[in-house]
């Protein structure tokens, strides 16, 4: 009896050694299916947050030519509210044109851009704004008169109402003191707050950059980005057209490339 209990108890023990391997095997798989399943678990969340409650622009194979250069080939994005999304890419390689078509100051030969749900030229220059590389303001016109103006001459607001408004995004961006200077009076970074509150005036969708860094300094281009931040924080959708990869890598929530007329992930 007692040899057979010794038998039996080796024969267990070489079993259950022979099965340890598989038995190791078992306990990783199931850890493995656990993390997996917790990842897609997040990942359709995050996809079912963004397409059914936030998606602020939608462009759909969108295509564009100068002469026989295809500077645009069915180009296709999506972008959400309180997004920052970059587009990064080489000169040439289509950036400009397209957050031109995008801002509507640039036809596009076939394709769709769809703002908030809604497309049309006229909807979308209302509910799109671009502050320019260039800063683009009006050199003859004080600081208040440059962010009033618009508004004013398209009969959107009163005066008074203008002014308000203004002097609360001057305000907002620190620079409520230049209200009345002139845009030669103010240093490069002082410009392109004024530029960003000059398209936030009318409070739209979706707000795009040209460049927003190309005269900066690394100081200013940390207050420019704390500002990007802090209007996708309140749920505008930024779109950014960039070569600087470090200011990229800073602010984005996601970054695209343009390489040779298309868009890459």
């Amino acid at each position: 009896g007692r040899r057979d209990l010794l038998r039996a108890g080796k024969i267990a023990a070489n079993t259950l050694s022979s099965m340890l391997p598989f038995m190791m095997v078992g306990v990783i798989y199931l850890a493995v299916i656990a993390v997996l399943s917790k990842t897609f678990s997040l990942m359709e969340e995050h996809y079912r947050y963004y397409e059914k409650e936030a998606l602020m622009l939608e462009v759909k194979n969108l295509n564009k030519k100068f002469g026989k250069l295809q500077v645009l080939t069915d180009v296709s994005l999506k972008a959400y509210e309180g997004e920052i999304l970059c587009i990064k890419g080489e000169s040439g390689a289509g950036k400009t044109t397209l957050i031109r078509c995008i801002c509507n100051l640039e036809t596009y030969d076939s394709g769709e851009i769809i703002i908030d749900g809604k497309s049309g030229s006229e909807f979308v220059q209302e509910k799109v704004g671009l502050v320019f590389q260039s800063f683009n303001l009006f050199p003859h016109l004080s600081i208040i008169d440059n962010l009033t103006i618009a508004p004013v001459s398209q009969k959107l607001m009163t005066k008074e109402q203008a002014r308000e408004r203004a002097m609360e995004l001057l305000t907002k961006l620190k620079i409520e003191s230049k209200e009345n200077s002139y845009p030669f009076e103010l240093s490069g970074g002082q410009k392109q707050r004024v530029a960003i509150a000059r398209d936030c005036m009318l409070s739209p969708k979706v707000l795009c950059f040209d460049e927003p860094t190309s005269a900066l300094d690394s100081k200013t281009t940390e207050g420019i980005a704390a500002i990007l931040r802090d209007l996708a924080s309140e749920g505008m959708c930024i779109i950014v057209i960039s070569h600087d990869n470090d200011f990229c890598d800073m602010v984005a929530t996601r970054q695209l490339n343009m390489v040779s007329s298309r868009l890459t992930e």
